[in-house]
């Protein structure tokens, strides 16, 4: 993943990689047993590292290197420690500094275009494996795929968590990961080393709903088209534009609106082993804004990533600078009584798009500038574009499509370094449309 993807998705600080993910990391660079302190939520997983690993154990048969290896890691970056002070003012383009002092842009940290086009060059076989639940993870393995242009290159997506340690569908009876991993790992080098290849496809993914893999060359399909749902002052989401309302609807930001640490943020629950199928998002109802079609009568199956255009203003505009939108696409089971979490996206209103790609479905359909030098508080109504996760789900009859709008997610996102955050939204409902990609 690049550094947009990881740390500051959106604009914004992600603690849930920041205080969790890298303090585990680098105490285990160290040869520590990481604090308890630095891993919220996960006491199995400090009780595991100290108590029945005891810490980081040697490779079988070379106990004497582990000095070494752990030598070799104590000047290693502190990602925490620099990224905390950067964001301090709130945007991740400065030069930041490493514990020796060196200078260095913060875009250049992760797979960078250079690094991608020296991998290219190289004409290196990349074998991806990505879950529809870890982090950017799939976004980032299509940025990869692309700028492989094909060559010697297969991706695999799933409905799985970081490492595919776990797995979760809404039809699923059980957390355990059944597809063959390792099997499809072997074939890929069987077939790029010894030259037996046999059905060796572009990609493959699985399609939530109904439950089933894909073979295909492309991610979203090429036949994809828009399937277009405009906001409603009754909270709907409706397919006719005759039905367009063209008032506002007021907001409050709830700040303990959350998602919970069990999300596609949280790594370390991944590792432990732990399923992210999120909670009943009917218990966060009362926190976001939220717009529901009219029940399915046919499936809707959409692969790639959905976009939400949305005009914003804040209802105090002398008090308010900054905003932080998340939008949620959700999968309502009224039968059930539940609505299951879809795919999402998270920005800092003011970070302008400095780029579209209008193919259907695409995962950079819309890319936004993080730069400080492009950012522009917010002043008077403004108008928002927003490319979610990319996922393959398919929307069953009977059930219904919701989309909320939060202005927080407390338990994986930062922001408390932004000043004079507006606490009531007014959402423009005449050019709000969320368009999903649909074959």
């Amino acid at each position: 993943m690049d550094f947009q993807d990881v740390l500051v998705p959106g604009g914004i600080l992600s603690t849930a990689f920041l205080d969790i993910y890298q303090p585990l990391t680098s105490a285990l660079e160290r040869g520590q047993v990481p604090r308890q302190e630095d891993l919220a939520q996960t006491f199995g997983f400090h009780f595991f590292l100290k108590y029945v690993l005891g810490g980081v154990s040697p490779v079988d048969g070379y106990t004497d290197t582990l000095p070494y290896a752990i030598d070799q890691h104590l000047a290693n970056y502190n990602l925490r420690q620099h990224a905390k002070h950067q964001f301090v003012r709130g945007f991740p383009d400065d030069i930041i500094a490493d514990d020796n002092g060196v200078e260095i842009p913060a875009t250049s940290v992760g797979v960078t275009p250079q690094v991608l086009d020296q991998l290219a060059q190289s004409n290196t076989s990349v074998a991806l494996f990505s879950g529809y639940w870890d982090h950017a993870s799939v976004r980032s393995a299509l940025r990869v795929h692309r700028a492989l242009k094909g060559k010697r290159v297969q991706a695999t997506f799933g409905p799985w968590a970081h490492g595919a340690f776990s797995c979760f569908t809404p039809q699923s009876a059980g957390y355990k990961v059944k597809y063959p991993l390792f099997e499809q790992l072997t074939a890929f080098f069987d077939c790029q080393l010894k030259g037996k290849c046999s059905g060796q496809e572009a990609i493959r993914y699985y399609q939530i709903g109904e439950e089933k893999w894909v073979l295909s060359d492309t991610f979203p399909p090429t036949n994809s088209e828009w399937f277009s749902l405009h906001l409603s002052a009754t909270r709907g989401l409706v397919q006719s534009t005759q039905q367009e309302d063209t008032g506002t609807v007021l907001y409050t930001v709830t700040n303990t609106s959350t998602t919970g640490y069990a999300s596609r943020w949280n790594l370390i629950g991944h590792i432990m082993g732990h399923p992210v199928p999120y909670s009943n998002r009917l218990e966060q109802s009362d926190d976001v804004l939220a717009f529901t079609s009219q029940p399915l009568t046919s499936s809707v199956r959409m692969v790639g990533s959905p976009q939400l255009n949305l005009t914003l203003e804040a209802h105090e505009p002398a008090d308010s600078e900054n905003m932080v939108v998340f939008a949620y696409l959700e999968d309502v089971d009224p039968l059930a009584g539940r609505i299951h979490y879809v795919t999402e996206a998270v920005l800092r209103v003011g970070h302008g798009v400095v780029k579209r790609n209008t193919q259907v479905g695409a995962w950079d359909g819309v890319e936004h500038s993080l730069s400080e030098k492009d950012f522009q508080p917010v002043s008077g109504a403004v108008t928002i574009e927003l490319a979610m996760e990319p996922i393959a789900y398919t929307f069953l009859p009977g059930h219904e499509i919701r989309l909320s709008i939060a202005g927080a997610d407390t338990d994986n996102f930062d922001f408390s370094y932004l000043k004079k955050m507006a606490s009531v939204w007014k959402v423009h409902l005449g050019s709000a449309v969320l368009r999903l990609p649909v074959s």
